[in-house]
């Protein structure tokens, strides 16, 4: 009787453990959003000055607590060169009024919803997520 509830018992706590872990990995489709949330996030960071935005916001953080830091792998690498290609793209304004200045947030916005942001975080997703050594 006594092995009976040990065994019962061991059942129980594998089979808990188990189930929380599913709950707390995220599915593809969660991580597609995260990953674009991400890509938004990092476009904004990289826009204006990173430091103070991130003195007033904690998104970046929570995000990369989120994907278990996706930063220090290659997936985060591969999203870091999308942001960078895409800042650097973000023509400055024909109007005068507006100085050539750019409009960061809004393109930002655009490309986060856009199909093609869509498609290129399907196929990164694909790809083996490798950490990143530090040096």
């Amino acid at each position: 009787m006594k092995y009976r509830t040990i065994i019962l018992a061991s059942l129980f706590i594998l089979g808990f453990s188990d189930n929380t872990k599913a709950q707390i990995e995220p599915s593809a489709k969660e991580m597609e959003s995260y990953y674009r949330w991400y890509v938004l996030a990092e476009c904004i960071y990289i826009g204006f000055d990173k430091d103070k935005v991130f003195e007033k916001d904690i998104t970046f953080s929570v995000l990369n607590d989120i994907t278990e830091y996706v930063r220090l792998t290659s997936h985060g690498r591969k999203l870091d060169s999308l942001v960078k290609i895409k800042i650097q793209s973000i023509p400055p304004s024909q109007i005068e009024d507006y100085q050539k200045k750019k409009a960061i947030i809004l393109e930002s916005m655009r490309y986060y919803d856009s199909e093609e942001l869509k498609r290129q975080v399907q196929e990164i997703l694909k790809s083996p997520r490798v950490p990143i050594k530090l040096k």
